[in-house]
């Protein structure tokens, strides 16, 4: 904001320099030959009706007022009702209005100097810039002052104090000076409003403070107390050292902290202040406003710790003139350097290590159980929303007939995949249309499925499953459309008779081990996997939650 009314003032210096048609030299930064700007006295606000004084810095008896507008600087106009008195260094404005507001420069009438002085003029019952703060508390006395100065050379003034509410309705409180209150309660608190009065020839005029009253609640007087160090404490000292020890005390603000000692005794003896002795003690006070206390601070010093220290009580003593006993003992105690810390901290460590150890491998048997089993609690009625139209494509690859999958075994396979688990599968010879182009549309329905399902045989290969091999691995291998699941007997040591991409994709886990009447059954792990590998699919009514 400063830097805003520096601007402002920089350009009216401008405004003033190019004025009147005379020519004059503006090119410095604060130079002109004709004005010098000197700072003013900061901004002025004032309540419309009211009168405005403007206190001109230049403190000259010979000034000429004028207010800057769109045409340059204007000689001040007196209207009607409303007379401007200029009085050695001030200008009294009465009455003002909205359109008073803007900004006023005094120069001195024969000379090179001039300053400006922002008017502000509002209609609303107060501003917070001209808000006096006042604080206190409840049942205690207090003062509101006025901070208006009368001047006796225009008029004498006399003050009214009015209570300002929230809708600006103003009651009347006294014609004093001050208001006083003898015992402040909740319901003093408030907006206040003094109103002093001119009787200038024979109108009378008048201007306004402001002040604001906060009410706080009471504070009982606090109860001396030593809060440090804690009753019966031990403090743990290293033999041969110093150490120091501090006893905090806390004390009401109205205290008499004259009459009062905080010190530290040893048994029944008092221990000395004197710094020459091995130990001693020294005190101070600190006043804290805040919490409206004081606190007394006396420290116990022990230049040179020794066994003869050791489990001996010291206390520390508020002596108070009520003759309350307050007080509070501390023992030193020798340091005590624990040897089994390391080996506490090694056991944590292995057992936390052991304990992550168990859980990888927990979660990595478990991880298709799991996996399941919030698939299961988060199956809904409806079906993926990736635009494709199959769960999986059925296709095949030629392998050794003890490696291959009876004609029996693929059968059920199929059924129970759509039977019992409701999967929608795509198979070349039954899903298919007459007269569709082959391998168009083994490719397009590739593509419309979720997987694709490899399952070895013994017969020899056929055109449509190389074209649903073939599309479905370069679909999962290269563009990644369709993920790929490989039915196979031989165990995962023995791949060498299959291809070398279905080779790749079983030892990469995307491949199921049939092992005959084993797997048939719903709770095998055959099914959990392969459940595993495919998408997630519908409940069915009639089926049983395996994991």
């Amino acid at each position: 904001m400063k830097w805003k009314m520096l601007l402002l003032a920089i350009y009216l210096f401008k405004e003033t320099c190019a004025s009147d048609g005379v020519q004059k030299d503006c090119r410095g930064f604060f130079s002109c030959s004709a004005w010098m700007y000197q700072p003013s006295e900061g901004p002025v606000f004032v309540q419309e009706g009211e009168i405005a004084v403007l206190r001109c810095p230049l403190k000259s008896s010979s000034l000429v007022w004028r207010k800057n507008s769109s045409l340059g600087l204007q000689e001040l106009i007196e209207e009607v009702g409303r007379p401007q008195v200029k009085q050695k260094d001030m200008l009294f404005m009465m009455k003002v209005l909205k359109n008073d507001s803007g900004m006023y420069t005094c120069m001195e009438k024969n000379g090179d100097k001039n300053a400006w002085i922002n008017l502000t003029v509002y209609s609303e019952c107060y501003m917070d810039d001209t808000i006096y703060d006042n604080y206190s508390h409840e049942k205690k006395s207090y003062v509101i002052t006025k901070k208006f100065l009368n001047d006796p050379s225009l008029c004498q003034l006399n003050t009214t104090w009015f209570k300002v509410s929230d809708n600006c309705h103003e009651t009347y409180i006294s014609s004093k000076n001050n208001i006083y209150f003898e015992m402040v309660s909740k319901s003093d608190e408030g907006v206040y409003k003094s109103k002093h009065f001119c009787k200038y020839k024979g109108m009378l005029y008048y201007t306004s403070e402001t002040n604001n009253l906060t009410v706080e609640a009471s504070m009982d007087p606090l109860e001396p107390k030593i809060i440090k160090p804690q009753p019966n404490e031990n403090i743990s000292v290293d033999l041969g050292q110093k150490v120091e020890i501090m006893c905090l005390a806390v004390l009401d603000i109205h205290s008499e902290t004259e009459l009062m000692e905080l010190h530290w005794i040893n048994g029944s003896s008092d221990i000395p202040e004197d710094q020459n002795m091995t130990v001693y003690y020294n005190s101070t006070i600190q006043e804290e406003r805040d919490q409206n206390s004081y606190h007394m601070i006396a420290w116990l010093v022990v230049k040179n710790v020794s066994k003869v220290h050791l489990d001996t009580a010291f206390t520390c003593k508020l002596d108070t003139p009520l003759g309350v006993l307050i007080n509070v003992s501390i023992t030193l105690k020798q340091k005590v350097t624990s040897k089994s810390v390391p080996t506490v901290s090694l056991a944590i460590v292995a057992v936390s290590a052991f304990i992550v150890v168990v859980v990888i491998i927990v979660y990595y048997k478990l991880r298709i159980d799991i996996a399941l089993f919030f698939r299961d609690i988060q199956r809904n009625q409806c079906r993926p929303t990736d635009g494709k139209q199959y769960d999986a494509y059925i296709s095949y690859y030629q392998t050794c007939s003890e490696e291959a999958l009876t004609e029996d075994e693929r059968v059920l396979l199929l059924n129970l995949l759509e039977i019992q688990y409701g999967y929608r599968l795509c198979v070349y010879d039954r899903d298919l249309l007459p007269g569709e182009a082959a391998v168009e549309a083994v490719l397009e329905r590739v593509k419309q499925s979720r997987r694709l399902l490899l399952i070895p045989r013994a017969e020899g290969p056929q055109a449509e499953d190389q074209y649903g091999l073939q599309g479905g691995l370069h679909a999962a291998l290269v563009d990644r459309h369709t993920r790929l699941i490989l039915i196979r007997k031989t165990p995962r040591g023995g791949l060498d008779s299959l291809p070398e991409s279905l080779r790749l994709l079983a030892r990469s886990g995307g491949a199921v081990t049939w092992k005959g009447n084993r797997s048939a059954p719903l709770s095998s792990e055959f099914w959990k996997h392969m459940l595993y590998h495919m998408p997630a699919r519908r409940r069915q009514q009639n089926e049983l939650v395996l994991l």
